[in-house]
């Protein structure tokens, strides 16, 4: 697993996560990937290290959502305010 999920799947409570992939290209986050599957993101996320683009570790972030592209776009935002 590529993250610390230890509450994946403890109560019904909890809300659903949206996982996205973002890749930093041209010193902007992006969105690459996403799915409502954190092991299919990180699978995604390890098809990009090894692969023919080879991104290094500080080029991708996983971060998780509701799923709205409202609030995928106002993550997206908050790292290129940095």
């Amino acid at each position: 697993m590529c993250l610390d999920n230890q509450n994946k799947g403890k109560g019904m409570e909890a809300m659903k996560k949206y996982w996205t992939l973002a890749i930093l290209q041209d010193n902007r986050w992006c969105v690459e990937f996403g799915d409502w599957d954190l092991d299919t993101v990180c699978d995604e996320r390890a098809a990009m290290r090894e692969g023919w683009e080879g991104y290094k570790n500080s080029e991708l972030k996983i971060f998780s959502t509701d799923g709205e592209q409202a609030s995928i776009d106002a993550m997206i935002a908050q790292y290129n305010a940095v």
